[in-house]
């Protein structure tokens, strides 16, 4: 804090104090503590065993989203505890940044008096707020908790919201060919190769995220997550694009397999399944040599020209006794 020569300014102190009883708060002037400018003692009540809920509505939100850089919100609270409730809550209005920690906060705290069960609302408005920013609005309230000798911060009601974003509703179709499944749809290994086909039917270009991801049946009932990959695509406007040779890789031989796309509509998620069961299998280690008359197997050769007797990792060229020959792959 920075106070000119010959001015002065308010200093609003916030603490959170670990156990119940007398808290002695100083302010000082120099980093040691030495000079000492302010002192008091407070007491902590070990009967504030407070419970408030709520709920925080954001006007025109739509997919945790707004329009425009200014926020008003309505803010309900009930006193959901069994005594009277008197005393202070914090409303912050936090900054997000991507990797979802905190940054810029506002803060307002202000006293609040609630009988058992009554409910009050506060309207706030956050103006010029930055465009493309994630926020958050909480409530915060503390309370004794005597079977630990503590005062906790507790979230009374909270809610997050994109501003500045402009909504557009997409409307893609995505079909999905598994390239490597055989006939019966069964693929060998544990990576499912994915041709896509998108094509967007909207007036808009789409340039976002799609996700492809693999979800196998449990056999109880429910569909269950293990593995996807994204991609950012740019589709024009009523047009159509292919990506091929999509991997979705890691997964388990001996499932069955669903695979689900999704995309990104009025900032939220929009997809579907492919129904067709996919189940994976064990490829194939070698060849069964119990073959008879014009199947027999001749001579094994590996792709130099070399007869070996039997079959080698890797590429074997089999000569057959009708005259035949064919590759067979061992790993």
């Amino acid at each position: 804090m920075v106070i000119d020569n010959g001015q002065t300014g308010d200093l609003m102190l916030s603490f959170q104090p670990e156990t119940a009883g007398d808290v002695t708060v100083k302010v000082t002037t120099d980093y040691r503590g030495e000079n000492v400018v302010w002192s008091e003692t407070l007491s902590i009540e070990q009967t504030l065993s407070q419970n408030l809920t709520g709920n925080v509505v954001i006007e025109g939100i739509r997919n945790h989203t707004i329009e425009g850089t200014t926020i008003n919100a309505t803010i309900t609270i009930k006193n959901e505890g069994d005594q009277a409730f008197d005393d202070d809550i914090t409303i912050s209005f936090v900054e997000i940044d991507d990797d979802g920690y905190y940054g810029k906060e506002i803060t307002e705290v202000r006293s609040l008096q609630l009988a058992v069960g009554e409910e009050t609302k506060l309207n706030r408005t956050f103006p010029d707020l930055v465009e493309g920013q994630q926020y958050l609005l909480k409530i915060q309230y503390y309370s004794y908790f005597p079977e630990y000798n503590q005062v906790w911060n507790m979230w009374a009601a909270s809610d997050y919201c994109w501003v500045g974003t402009t909504l557009v509703a997409y409307d893609l179709d995505i079909d999905m060919v598994v390239k490597n499944a055989d006939s019966s749809n069964k693929v060998e290994g544990t990576t499912m190769m994915v041709d896509l086909s998108v094509t967007n039917n909207s007036e808009n270009d789409y340039n976002d995220v799609i996700i492809l991801s693999a979800y196998y049946d449990g056999g109880d009932g429910y569909l269950y997550y293990e593995n996807g990959t994204r991609m950012n695509v740019m589709v024009p406007a009523h047009n159509t694009v292919t990506l091929n040779d999509v991997e979705l890789s890691n997964l388990t031989v001996g499932r069955k397999y669903y695979i689900y796309t999704e995309y990104m509509s009025e900032n939220d998620y929009k997809g579907g399944f492919n129904w067709t069961v996919y189940t994976l299998v064990e490829p194939p280690t070698a060849i069964r040599d119990v073959e008879t008359g014009a199947n027999e197997v001749i001579g094994i050769y590996t792709l130099d020209g070399q007869r070996i007797d039997t079959y080698r990792k890797g590429v074997n060229i089999v000569k057959m006794a009708n005259g035949r020959t064919r590759k067979v792959v061992v790993k």
